[in-house]
């Protein structure tokens, strides 16, 4: 594994909402339980697991989760108000 993987996962953990942050940005965006599973590559159990706070994701998961929800959180702040 490389130092800039290690260090990508290291920081990720760093900046993992709460469960129920992580809960509240997939919502707004519109998006699925379901359909995160599936964008990250795990199942649809664990995402529940990790928004009820039961787990939490490691490794390689963990980052792409944060990288996820902070692109959502974005990508919703961005809409323009209704």
């Amino acid at each position: 594994m490389e130092t800039s993987e290690l260090l990508i996962r290291a920081k990720a953990a760093s900046r993992l909402p709460t469960p129920s942050r992580r809960r509240s940005i997939r919502e707004r965006a519109g998006a699925t339980q379901a359909e995160l599973a599936t964008a990250l590559g795990v199942s649809k159990q664990a995402l529940e697991r990790w928004e009820r706070g039961d787990a939490k994701p490691r490794g390689r998961h963990a980052a792409a989760y944060v990288l996820l929800l902070e692109q959502l959180e974005a990508a919703v702040d961005s809409r323009p108000a209704a």
